[in-house]
């Protein structure tokens, strides 16, 4: 363990950036050489600005119980839906921009490197800050008293490199390889203007989005006889239960419009599948040719999932998947890239036309609302949004400005999982962090009953073993989730490392330490790392292949460390990630690292939990201090059902790991 104490050490050792007060005042901002492919797409509807007005700012400087004293005077309702939502926007913007400062600069030097200049930013191979091509930041040049910032737009990251460009005032009377320069980074407003526009855009109907009020607004709310009985299904490609096949005939008949659609899809349920399943038969019946679908997701990685499931039905001339231009390619699969437009290593947006020849499009939230820009002529019957529990609210909505009042909406997703991603407190707490789907469930119409017409939740679990799943489904799912009774996930019971031979759930007790490196906050446990390279070695040696182990940590300095034993240990096509890139996905092991021993942090927030934990099908591996889960509520009722059933493991480190 020493020599991978020694290995994994903080190089360089934790630093905590210092913090600066509004260092760079400037008045006026001198604008930089935009990227040209963020330049070319034609969009016949232009973003607004939706600048954020002088009082809301004001407010926002207050103490947090005043502004939410302020903000919570506007409740969640069918006639202050904008409102509602616009304040909470803004409020998340105003903490994301002061969120944003811990990333400042002082005093650092900009490097030529080819046609850019290059900016060193620790952290940044860690998303901390996330940055893309398209971002800007404004720097201020050391010892001039000039009142001005100058924009350099990113053009591209490497590792820890940012390389930007400025305009041609700052490179010929400002820039010298020895000058020094304050420098600060922009939060990237496009995902918030895209929401702004969606909660300003007059053809929305908000309306349909609230269910209770179907007597006031017209809206046929009421559960009933379901014309889905008398609905048959073509040839079945995904479905394979009757929960499953039940969603798709609802779906198919419309019968839930104008409501929305829910998919109540908990962990291994086959929700995307279904998602599938009902975006071909509607293209299956399709007599008249009129049917198009926008499927959407949360996450890039969702709608890759996605795009993934449905190739292996749809050719590129029915389907296309939509990029924002900031993505790099590189990230999608190779065999995936037919479906995209790629120029010159880029994702270029597609003309209208070759969009509208398409019958399904893929895209994220956020992006459809640049499909939404377009101007499209040909309305969209069916729009998908898949994983819509890690969608705000009104992410979700700049979507739906595709639709028309015709237009049948399908959410799938499941609220006990992960929740969309707040940064604010405050407006996380006043309604921002709870996501369209989880607010329409409790409501009475989605009962989700056998006769519920605008829900339907998949209860037959396809992934995970009996003994994994028994906390999860008992904690979150009220023990509804029946394992298939075809499913056999017991050939690793007998692993050589579990305490109990046929419970394939181990907890490994590690009394690390939990550290930072360099100026990242984010925290890494070397003491677990090499816990974690003990466990995959040996899964290695018992025939598991690479591929079918999972790596979950909270922090992505514990992944790039782990990443860095097992290069060392020349361990590659193990999938080490993230609780959110897990979300959606299985592995036959999932081996959880969870950092820290101060205090379980994020780690213990409900929806994560339930996550990392159901994420295996035949073993799962927890490596972690004990008393740091045991003060957390739902990690110590976990713990507590481990050591009943003796999987709690106190084994010393093996030899000859390293």
């Amino acid at each position: 363990m020493n020599k991978i104490l020694e290995f994994l050490k903080p190089d360089p050792p934790y630093n905590e950036p210092e913090k600066f007060k509004d260092f760079i005042k400037a008045k006026t901002i001198i604008p930089a050489v935009k990227p040209k492919p963020i330049q070319r797409a034609k969009l016949k509807i232009k973003l607004p600005e939706f600048k954020m007005s002088s009082e809301l700012e004001k407010l926002f400087e207050k103490p947090k119980n005043e502004v939410r004293e302020v903000l919570n005077q506007v409740q969640l309702n069918p006639d202050d839906y904008k409102k509602f939502f616009t304040n909470l926007l803004y409020a998340e913007e105003y903490e994301m921009n002061e969120g944003f400062k811990i990333y400042d600069r002082k005093e650092t030097t900009l490097e030529r490197y080819s046609d850019y200049l290059t900016l060193n930013m620790p952290g940044l191979a860690e998303e901390r800050p996330s940055v893309v091509p398209g971002n800007f930041i404004l720097v201020v040049k050391c010892g001039v008293d000039d009142e001005k910032a100058y924009k350099g737009y990113v053009y591209s990251t490497r590792v820890d490199k940012i390389d930007l460009k400025f305009g041609r005032m700052f490179m010929q009377q400002v820039y010298s390889p020895d000058a020094k320069f304050n420098v600060r980074f922009a939060y990237n407003r496009v995902s918030m203007r895209r929401m702004h526009q969606a909660l300003n855009n007059p053809k929305m109907n908000f309306k349909r989005l609230f269910p209770y009020n179907h007597e006031i607004y017209g809206i046929n709310g009421e559960n009933g006889e379901n014309k889905e009985n008398n609905e048959q299904l073509t040839e079945t490609y995904t479905t394979q239960n009757e929960y499953q096949k039940r969603a798709v005939r609802i779906i198919k008949t419309g019968e839930h419009h104008p409501l929305p659609f829910i998919i109540f899809g908990p962990p291994g349920t086959g929700k995307s599948a279904t998602v599938v399943e009902a975006i071909l038969q509607l293209r299956n019946d399709d007599k008249n040719n009129k049917n198009r679908i926008l499927a959407c997701a949360a996450s890039n990685a969702a709608a890759n999932l996605l795009l993934r499931k449905l190739s292996v039905y749809l050719s590129s001339e029915e389907m296309i998947r939509i990029y924002a231009v900031s993505q790099n390619p590189n990230k999608l699969d190779l065999d995936l890239h037919h479906y995209c437009v790629i120029n010159n290593g880029k994702f270029q947006v597609p003309t209208l036309t070759y969009i509208e020849e398409r019958k399904v499009v893929v895209t994220t939230c956020s992006t459809a609302g640049l499909v939404y820009a377009l101007g499209s002529t040909k309305p969209y019957t069916h729009i998908f949004v898949d994983e819509a529990g890690q969608a705000l609210e009104p992410e979700i909505l700049t979507a739906l400005q595709n639709s028309t009042k015709d237009t049948k909406i399908i959410l799938a997703g499941d609220p006990k999982q992960l929740g969309p991603f707040v940064y604010s407190s405050t407006a996380k707490e006043l309604g921002l962090g709870q996501s369209l789907i989880e607010r329409l469930a409790k409501t009475s119409y989605y009962d989700f009953s056998d006769t519920c017409k605008y829900g339907v939740k998949l209860l037959i679990n396809y992934r995970t073993n009996q003994s994994i799943l028994g906390f999860p489904n008992a904690t979150f799912y009220e023990n509804e989730l029946k394992p298939c009774d075809e499913l056999d996930t017991n050939s690793l019971i007998n692993f050589s490392y579990l305490p109990k031979k046929g419970y394939p759930l181990m907890f490994w007790k590690v009394t690390g330490k939990e550290n930072r490196e360099g100026q990242s906050p984010s925290w890494f446990n070397a003491h677990e790392a090499g816990y974690v390279l003990a466990v995959v070695k040996q899964l290695l040696k018992e025939d598991v292949k690479p591929e079918d182990i999972g790596i979950i940590s909270p922090y992505v300095k514990q992944r790039e460390k782990i990443s860095k034993l097992l290069k060392h240990k020349d361990i590659n096509g193990i999938e080490i990630g993230t609780v959110e890139k897990f979300q959606g996905q299985e592995r036959r092991v999932i081996i959880i690292s969870t950092v820290r021993t101060g205090s379980a942090g994020f780690l213990g927030e409900p929806g994560r939990v339930c996550v990392a934990l159901t994420r295996a099908q035949e073993l799962l591996v927890v490596i972690g201090n004990p008393k740091t889960l045991a003060s957390d509520k739902l990690w110590g009722q976990w713990l507590e059902e481990v050591i009943v059933r003796n999987g709690c493991s106190n084994r010393s480190f093996p030899r000859n790991v390293w």
